[in-house]
């Protein structure tokens, strides 16, 4: 039998999702770990780097509260399906231009934004279809097996990135990543889960009647029915606004890892993945290591608070690190310590969650973890730029620090203030 981390696995839905979504993640680290190289090759500058993955997330940041009431309205599956469709098409035509040596940076930035507006779509829906797929008390093991996709193909893609350019030219690693996207579309087709569980409760309405019923009108206000539901739990705010706090400042590894590799290590191309490495190593321990963690740090907000403060001295310690070895060390221990408080959140919000406000609350995580991304790129992008790698990781572990205790210290005084006035009513009444 089945059980502990690995209790997800005991429905085979959930098997044929993470088997397909496994292949297609490897495919699109091969191509971020290319591009990454590609571009800080192409143009020397850590600052359009910086712009580049700014514009990878501007997409969630704009739309992704707009998405939440699609999700919870129409079948997840068969989003995700369209989703992935698009997302596959425009990387054939990445693989054909770099093919073709006529790809410029502004094909880059344009396709990198069109594909953001499909991941603003396929993020939240995949991280809203997770509870679908599993029974409630297997949700931990879900989100903890989802993030180990992530984890294991942050170690094998980069690793096959550097092979493949060494071995056949870089532009073979943006075909290979085209073809990718066939296994978790086949997938998906073979998972029998394809109606909304809120369209199960009831029969499902005439086309003609959903097309009447789903208005612009009532997306903006079931938008606003997700935003009050959340914002009417104090646990969930909280959780909301850390979580953005440790996005913008602490996940910035997209823009400062391909820096450090070329300009702090002067490492040569056919290594070009190999820092990614102990980063996804470190993730994946993380991750598998979670459901022992949270008994010694518990999955709730003090739990997310510890977890960012571990965050913010990995960072600190990995801008001080000047030598390879060292470096990979430190990496490990940030991919720890990123998992960790992204999980805990994850959880939480999933948890504490209605089931009919669940895409919905999961297009807000999307915003706040993916959205906030934007800033963190461009801030640290400049800062690497002007005062090199290893400076900006260190001002993203003592910024984590500085604004959390701003922050937690803002929440002391206004619950401080709270208690005095609900004691001076209940002594006057």
């Amino acid at each position: 039998m089945i059980g502990g981390i690995l209790a997800a696995f005991k429905r085979k839905d959930f098997c044929y999702y993470w088997t397909g979504l496994l292949v297609s993640v490897i495919g699109s680290w091969i191509q971020f770990t290319a591009q990454s190289w590609f571009v800080i090759t192409m143009t020397n500058s850590p600052m359009k780097l910086g712009i580049l993955g700014a514009a990878q997330f501007i997409p969630i940041l704009l739309f992704s509260l707009l998405i939440g009431p699609i999700i919870d309205y129409f079948p997840k599956k068969t989003i995700i399906i369209y989703a992935q469709i698009v997302t596959m098409f425009l990387s054939i035509i990445f693989a054909a231009l770099v093919y073709l040596e006529t790809i410029e940076y502004w094909h880059i930035l344009l396709l990198t934004v069109l594909m953001g507006f499909a991941n603003a779509i396929d993020v939240p829906a995949r991280q809203a279809y997770l509870a679908d797929l599993v029974d409630r008390q297997d949700i931990h093991s879900a989100i903890a097996m989802n993030t180990t996709i992530f984890n294991l193909a942050r170690i094998v893609g980069p690793i096959l990135a550097g092979y493949i350019t060494a071995s056949f030219g870089i532009k073979w690693c943006f075909i290979f990543n085209s073809i990718s996207f066939i296994a978790f579309i086949f997938a998906l087709f073979k998972i029998a889960h394809t109606v909304a569980p809120h369209l199960q409760e009831r029969s499902s309405p005439p086309i003609a009647t959903v097309t009447v019923a789903f208005s612009w009108k009532k997306i903006f206000s079931d938008m606003n029915d997700g935003i009050k539901h959340l914002t009417e739990n104090p646990l969930l705010i909280k959780t909301i606004i850390i979580l953005f706090i440790i996005g913008t400042l602490g996940h910035n590894f997209n823009i400062l890892i391909p820096i450090f590799t070329k300009n702090v290590l002067f490492l040569p191309e056919k290594d070009l993945g190999i820092l990614w490495v102990p980063l996804g190593i470190g993730s994946l321990v993380g991750a598998l290591t979670i459901h022992h963690i949270n008994k010694i740090i518990p999955a709730n907000l003090t739990g997310l608070i510890l977890h960012s403060i571990l965050l913010s001295f990995s960072l600190i310690a990995l801008g001080y690190s000047n030598s390879f070895h060292s470096t990979m060390l430190m990496l490990i221990l940030c991919g720890m310590t990123t998992i960790w408080p992204a999980t805990v959140a994850n959880t939480i919000v999933l948890l504490n969650t209605e089931g009919k406000y669940r895409g919905r609350a999961m297009s807000i995580y999307t915003l706040v973890f993916a959205g906030s991304t934007p800033f963190g790129n461009f801030l640290f992008g400049a800062i690497a730029e002007g005062l090199g790698g290893q400076v900006a990781f260190t001002m993203g572990g003592i910024s984590i620090i500085t604004v959390l205790a701003i922050t937690l210290s803002y929440w002391h005084r206004h619950l401080f203030r709270y208690n005095i006035i609900q004691t001076i009513i209940q002594k006057l009444f």
